[in-house]
């Protein structure tokens, strides 16, 4: 089993899913989106795919990105920006942060701010046109990729967490987990 929150499971593993399966054919990834903290004694859980602010690597640890955070919207939304007298802010629970990223932007004001739970959502609104996300490029690379979504202002990104995949010794002793494991290390940023 592979524990991953639902943000990171939508938007970074499933973009790579098929991947995965074809790279790894003696796997049958099972894949938790449930939230809770992976305790590898109690759980089922192979590897496990957490938020940290301490990245460190070793054998049984993986650094799978750095979590910048910087506005994303659609194009057409970004060429109207400048008339547009107001714009509504996208953000997740976890990235909440306009505020801070606005102090070196004052021309731009907000309509208002619509939190979701999860940076998918945010990302998903920022897709649909709603506003303009405060969100991962990371998460939203194969929206950046399919120009659904662009980051105007990569140089204002305000550095973030990053993405840890964990596991134990006793789990690669599997060789399926050893082959996702070894696939998790190959695409990580």
């Amino acid at each position: 089993m592979i524990y991953a929150p639902r943000d990171f499971s939508a938007r970074w593993l499933m973009a790579r899913l098929g991947a995965l399966l074809a790279d790894c054919p003696d796997a049958e990834p099972w894949l938790d989106t449930s939230g809770r903290r992976v305790d590898f004694a109690e759980t089922e859980a192979s590897i496990a795919i957490e938020s940290s602010d301490q990245p460190t690597e070793s054998d049984t640890a993986i650094v799978l990105g750095e979590e910048t955070l910087t506005a994303l919207a659609r194009g057409d939304l970004v060429r109207r920006l400048p008339e547009a007298p107001m714009v509504v802010l996208l953000q997740s629970e976890s990235t909440a942060g306009w505020d801070r990223w606005l102090e070196n932007w004052p021309d731009l004001r907000r309509a208002r701010t619509l939190t979701f739970s999860d940076a998918d959502l945010a990302l998903s609104a920022a897709e649909d046109g709603i506003g303009v996300a405060l969100a991962s490029p990371l998460l939203a690379r194969a929206a950046l990729d399919a120009g659904r979504l662009v980051a105007p202002w990569p140089e204002r990104a305000l550095r973030g967490r990053f993405w840890m995949a964990r596991t134990t010794a006793r789990e690669l002793a599997n060789e399926a987990t050893a082959s996702v494991w070894a696939w998790l290390k190959r695409h990580a940023a």
